[in-house]
């Protein structure tokens, strides 16, 4: 069968032909002609034009970071103009005004964007990202006022590229919206958040949300004047530790959690989680499906048994934990998915995880064995296993965990990460069920795609990721590359 042939037939026709054939239409044909041709055209840009993003931004010459202020007020009058004419009805926008310098003059942005705000296409926009330059507190106010008349958004991107985690709140920016779903703030600190429809909420680099809100519902008996977050059904903070101040306001933080009763999926690294923290967490936030947690600075040795109270948890994450990780009377029945990435764990006490089917799991050389016979005797259930190998495993401990993936019935997906040499991958048995695999080497050297292919018959997929591109990420869903196994 010949494949289609790109573009129109009709466009091969010369225009003589064409204006022949409407010689023989009469007057009601051509009209009908006409209207059709229009019709097709406008529900063509009805499909196409929300598929796409609208990007208005001022390219960056070379290496260079600012751009001149009249260039950047240049590209917003020009978006303006063509929203004004334009019939597209544009969804997603991205706006992108960080490229302008310290000292640049903002008194015309104001005006400028508050007509760009005006225009039709803005105001029924469904997503918009913006990225916005310093003193970006001079026009906060139009951004506010914008914000409040689109009634049909449901995503915001308020990034802030220039912005410090220390730097003060913006007190003219005032997000007030009915019908926005999803917020993501990155290093950006508004005085208010009104949203009634929000639900989920990412806070990168911005603000100690944990204590700002958990001081407002200190001072107002639990009311929320300024940031109304109760029905938060997601919420994702993440500082690193160079920024995150190392002060723990404990207190605030555990009111914070005791309001957010509606949380689904809880995604923390913003600092330790203590005891008292983690027990408010799992004793307030009961609906929680995922949850990750960066650092915990736990002291009780049972502090694992706070998580029983968690019964419809499904992911739970665990990057380091002061004390040794112990699952002993801990009872998930709906637990899932299991990372940790922490070496201190009592191995023996993750067989009371039995629902456990997706597990990451970093083994040293002392752990090996461990990890080994909690492999084989209870996790019979795993569909997919992602190890991480330290450095100091010998080719006796890879043989000895690629002889316990072989007798795992139900493994479909398998991550090896940080290989220390590609050859030893020879040494795994062929595994029967495997259908997709990830090999990540700790040099330069590549695993040849047909020795992989002889690690199982069934294989569809194969990634090999060399240490020049590891670049991959994950996140609480489980979703991360380059693997795409979740």
């Amino acid at each position: 069968m010949d494949s289609p042939v790109t573009g129109s037939p009709l466009e091969e026709l010369p225009p003589e032909l064409v204006l022949i054939i409407f010689k023989y239409l009469d007057l009601k044909s051509l009209k009908a002609v006409s209207l059709t041709c229009h019709r097709l055209e406008e529900i063509f840009s009805y499909y196409n034009a929300p598929r796409f993003v609208l990007r208005i931004s001022e390219l960056y010459p070379g290496n260079v970071i600012t751009l001149p202020m009249k260039d950047i007020e240049e590209k917003v009058e020009q978006a303006t103009i063509m929203l004004e004419r334009t019939k597209r009805p544009y969804r997603n926008v991205h706006l992108d005004i960080s490229s302008a310098g310290m000292y640049d003059d903002f008194d015309n942005m104001p005006t400028l964007l508050a007509k760009l705000f005006e225009t039709r296409t803005m105001q029924q926009l469904v997503r918009l990202k913006l990225e916005l330059p310093q003193h970006m507190e001079k026009f906060a106010t139009q951004l506010s006022n914008a914000l409040a008349k689109m009634d049909h958004l449901q995503e915001l991107k308020l990034h802030h590229p220039w912005g410090r985690l220390t730097g003060p709140q913006i007190t003219e920016l005032k997000l007030v919206n009915r019908t926005l779903h999803k917020l993501e703030l990155y290093a950006i600190f508004p005085s208010v958040i009104d949203c009634r429809n929000l639900r989920l909420l990412s806070v990168w680099y911005s603000v100690d949300v944990e204590t700002v809100v958990g001081k407002q519902y200190v001072e107002h008996g639990g009311e929320e004047p300024y940031w109304k977050l109760k029905q938060l059904e997601e919420l994702t903070i993440w500082h690193n530790e160079y920024t995150m101040p190392k002060r723990n306001h404990c207190s605030a933080k555990v009111q914070f959690y005791r309001h957010m009763t509606q949380l689904k999926k809880l995604c923390h690294n913003a600092g330790f989680v203590s005891d008292e923290m983690l027990q408010t967490i799992c004793k307030s936030c009961v609906q929680l499906e995922s949850l990750y947690l960066a650092d915990m600075i736990v002291n009780n040795p049972n502090f694992s048994c706070f998580l029983s109270n968690l019964t419809n948890l499904r992911q739970l994450a665990i990057e380091s934990s002061t004390n040794v990780l112990s699952f002993t009377g801990v009872r998930l029945p709906r637990l899932e998915k299991l990372l940790l990435d922490d070496i201190n764990i009592d191995w023996a006490s993750l067989a009371e995880l039995k629902s456990i089917k997706w597990l990451k799991i970093n083994p040293d050389r002392s752990t090996v064995k461990q990890m080994c016979d909690l492999l084989e005797r209870h996790m019979n259930r795993l569909q997919f296993v992602w190890i991480t190998f330290y450095d100091q495993l010998d080719l006796p401990c890879y043989r000895e965990i690629f002889a316990t993936l072989s007798k795992l019935p139900a493994l479909k997906r398998l991550a090896l990460d940080n290989v220390k040499n590609s050859s030893w991958l020879k040494e795994m048995t062929p595994l029967p069920g495997l259908t997709r695999i990830a090999v990540l080497c700790c040099s330069r050297e590549t695993v040849e795609t047909d020795d992989l292919e002889k690690l199982g018959p069934n294989i569809k997929e194969i990634k090999d990721v060399t240490v020049t591109d590891r670049t991959y990420t994950w996140d609480i869903t489980f979703e991360f590359d380059p693997f795409y196994f979740a």
